[in-house]
């Protein structure tokens, strides 16, 4: 999994800051709009930290009708509260000794020039420092802490020297309603990233991350147009003669478009790709397919690519555990995330990238696609599947789908449409059944306080088609909602989907093949 660097604050043991309302949070006119970026590193950090400090009891019910709440906040726009809450949510899972102050998890730092060059010369020497200019921002604001001055002390860290600071600078009259601008100084820098830690009121221990800066021994984009002239110099020959190597070169294209100096604020394959390793990697593919061989053959570990699927293709990320990468034949899960979420959902969410765990575990493939609000189509479903026989051994007795919310409703639709193809599915907080109640095996996992999905009317839905021979199941999930039923549950929606098989086709004669 991609790693996200998650660096926890110490402070003296104080009351966890009240989870603050959307609809009553103060207005944040005075902070720049948060990004996706922004919020896919509180929710990463929030699930980190639920999984590694997981509610009592007692808690569970309130702090999932909170994460609710913030789901709800981001669906009408309201991402700075949307992130108001999730941060707050992460403060009360820490212990007491290590909560942050409330504020400094709000803090994102931005950067001029937003990617560094380490150059070396024709003489062979390296770079002896490098210039930054780093901005702090309050994404939003704590109530009564808009205006009171703040100690501050903002780190470079190199993480390649045993996370050593490299550069530094503080101020005791920190506003947290206005921005704080300084430039650092590198000294004897070393190329591939650094991060930013920021550190309120007199902290000297740990700190909270606030944004990272890649340094770049070559252009990345220059790499991608050089890689892009040659997959077009391929592209006529491997189209016409072969269906598997034109599939390998157009994920080849796609892998190598992510090669950009300055990475998307919006697009969450390349905000959390490790551009230098992807680089790597797609010299190396381009290579294989000069050399007329697919490079993702058997390949396993952690893949973005995209499938032949429409006019701009389907991106998807893959995920092959050694044991799935032999000529045995392996299960395959496809999962399908839900509306706000991309193709890197379950990767990096639903309790922490669980799905990966779970495939290493028991040797299946996971393919994530990103889907829309018109769900998955059959052809797609059917494209996707193709190109991923091309490269592992897909047993066909067993294909399986797992969807949440909007994913959970296209999961259904197949579960009808290509119920000849789809061993079983699983969904979370969504799904339904069809008219004529012919579909694969389906089973609802329904949290007990969803306030987007309502149990009641997913288990009556479940009931009914059930009395008219539909081969689904439904459980509600107790003190659950939404989103967090899906870590909690996914384990044993897996386990349910392995135990299935297709049964396989009749022959002509009447027996089975």
């Amino acid at each position: 999994m991609i790693a996200l660097v998650l660096a926890l604050a110490l402070a003296a043991p104080t009351a966890p800051p009240p989870v603050q309302s959307p609809a009553t949070a103060p207005a944040e006119s005075k902070v720049p709009k948060p990004t996706r970026a922004d919020l896919a590193r509180s929710y990463l950090r929030f699930e980190e930290l639920w999984k590694r400090f997981p509610p009592p009891a007692e808690r569970l019910a309130d702090a999932q009708r909170a994460f609710d709440q913030a789901t709800m906040a981001f669906f009408v726009g309201n991402t700075a509260g949307a992130l108001r809450t999730i941060d707050g949510l992460a403060l009360e899972l820490l212990p007491p000794e290590m909560r942050a102050p409330a504020q400094q998890l709000a803090l994102r730092a931005r950067f001029d020039p937003p990617v560094g060059r380490w150059t070396v010369d024709a003489n062979g020497a390296a770079p002896t420092e490098l210039r930054v200019r780093v901005r702090i921002d309050a994404l939003y604001a704590i109530p009564g802490e808009e205006t009171r001055p703040r100690s501050l002390r903002v780190q470079m860290i190199s993480p390649g020297e045993l996370n050593k600071v490299v550069a530094e600078w503080e101020t005791s009259e920190w506003s947290p309603g206005a921005p704080l601008e300084h430039e650092l100084v590198l000294q004897k820098p070393v190329p591939f990233g650094y991060s930013v830690s920021v550190l309120l009121d007199g902290q000297r221990k740990l700190s909270t991350q606030a944004g990272s800066w890649r340094v770049l021994q070559r252009s990345l984009d220059d790499a991608r147009q050089a890689n892009a002239a040659e997959l077009d110099a391929l592209a006529t020959k491997l189209e016409a003669e072969d269906p598997v190597l034109a599939a390998a070169l157009a994920a080849c294209r796609a892998r190598n478009a992510l090669l950009v100096d300055a990475p998307s604020e919006t697009a969450s394959a390349q905000f959390l790709a490790r551009p230098e390793d992807l680089a790597f990697a797609v010299e190396a593919e381009l290579t294989a397919l000069k050399d007329g061989r697919d490079p993702y053959r058997r390949r396993a570990g952690d893949l973005w690519r995209t499938v032949c699927a429409g006019k701009n293709g389907l991106p998807v990320r893959v995920f092959a555990p050694p044991a799935a990468c032999t000529d045995a034949k392996a299960p395959l899960v496809i999962a399908l995330h839900g509306a706000g979420g991309d193709e890197n959902m379950f990767f990096e969410g639903y309790g922490a990238g669980k799905i990966v765990e779970l495939a290493k575990a028991q040797g299946f493939v996971v393919a994530a696609p990103l889907v829309g609000f018109g769900g998955l189509s059959g052809d797609a479903f059917d494209a996707l599947v193709t190109e991923l026989v091309y490269d592992y051994a897909i047993d066909p007795e067993r294909v399986y789908v797992v969807g949440h919310s909007m994913g959970a409703g296209a999961a259904c639709g197949l579960a009808a449409s290509r119920r000849e193809r789809i061993a079983a599915v699983a969904c979370f907080a969504g799904g339904s059944a069809p008219k004529d109640r012919k579909m694969a095996p389906t089973r609802i996992w329904a949290g007990e306080l969803d306030p987007l999905a309502k149990p009641e009317g997913l288990m009556k839905m479940v009931e009914k088609a059930r009395a008219e021979g539909a081969p689904i199941q439904g459980e509600v999930v107790p003190d659950h909602g939404h989103t967090l039923v899906v870590g909690a549950r996914l384990a044993q929606a897996v386990d349910w989907l392995l135990e299935r098989r297709l049964a396989p086709p009749p022959s002509a004669d009447g027996a089975k093949k």
